[in-house]
């Protein structure tokens, strides 16, 4: 739930719809538990960032 709502901040309408219809069970959670709320917000956010950047190629081989 909480990627859905940071791809639906990002932009994306499809995320933003399906948030939209998440909600009634996203706020209740976030209600009881705001600290984990936060942190989900928080690593979804992360996995975002992650997902943009261009890693560089992994070193070869040497035992090949």
């Amino acid at each position: 739930m909480a990627l859905t709502a940071r791809l639906a901040a990002h932009g994306d309408e499809e995320a933003a719809g399906a948030e939209r219809s998440m909600r009634k069970w996203w706020l209740p959670l976030a209600t009881l538990a705001p600290e984990l709320a936060g942190i989900d917000l928080v690593v979804a956010e992360l996995l975002l960032s992650a997902s943009a950047l261009e890693w560089p190629a992994a070193p070869p081989d040497e035992h090949v």
